[in-house]
């Protein structure tokens, strides 16, 4: 397994946002937001360095050369897990209609990888607010599998 520290990558110093009022594993309702995961997806699977970049032109407060590292690293790590082959959503978060979490599992030949994207609606258009992506996913499903977690 690749190690962890090598895949966490928050690139906005943003507040962490709130659990409180947290609706879970609701479908995409807004075809917006929709579409830009799609969009995403789509080019992720010929090119990760244009999927990034086309994400992060939802905001302009971000500039393409701010992802140039997350680029370098996102491409690295994709020539050891493998090609791409699907993605499968893992849960999505609604803490109001204005922001939204959806995380992805991104199968892979070798490995998956976790994709986080949170989103924020400001003037009724959809702005990438936090991406990431990572492998911990394995590590937080065994720890919910421990025997304190059971009831």
């Amino acid at each position: 397994m690749i190690k962890k520290n090598f895949f966490l990558f928050i690139l906005l110093a943003y507040t962490v946002i709130g659990c409180a009022n947290i609706q879970t594993d609701e479908p995409i309702k807004d075809a917006e937001l929709k579409n830009v995961i799609d969009s995403f997806f789509k080019k992720y699977e010929n090119s990760p360095e244009a999927a990034i970049d086309y994400v992060f032109t939802t905001n302009k407060v971000f500039t393409l050369d701010q992802t140039s590292d997350l680029k370098s690293k996102l491409m690295e790590v994709q020539s050891k897990i493998g090609k791409f082959q699907e993605i499968e959503l893992i849960t999505s978060k609604h803490t109001s209609k204005s922001l939204v979490l959806y995380s992805y599992l991104v199968k892979h030949e070798n490995q998956p990888l976790r994709f986080t994207f949170i989103f924020y609606k400001s003037n009724k258009q959809w702005k990438l607010y936090k991406f990431k992506f990572d492998d911990d996913f394995a590590k937080e499903l065994e720890e919910a599998g421990r025997i304190y977690f059971i009831k």
